[in-house]
């Protein structure tokens, strides 16, 4: 199982398709919480990657790394 979900977010990243890499991000989560005594849900999974990719967005521009930065802002907006 874990050896698809690697191949489907390296698929997901090589078309650049936000929403399989987005579907394929919360699939892991959950597999790899389902038998956790604190299971999280899609939303705890969605809020995570809003987090990390804000934190990215910020890192970017304060870099000045623009074309990077829009790139997290535009996964961060199909999140959402």
């Amino acid at each position: 199982m874990k050896e698809q979900i690697d191949n489907f977010i390296n698929k997901a990243r090589k078309e650049n398709s936000s929403s399989l890499l987005i579907y394929t991000l919360i699939k892991t989560e959950l597999v790899n919480n389902e038998h956790s005594k604190h299971p999280i849900s899609d939303i705890d999974v969605l809020r995570k990657m809003i987090k990390e990719r804000e934190k990215a967005e910020t890192l970017y521009l304060e870099n000045n790394r623009r074309d990077l930065a829009k790139k997290e802002f535009d996964e961060i907006q199909v999140i959402k």
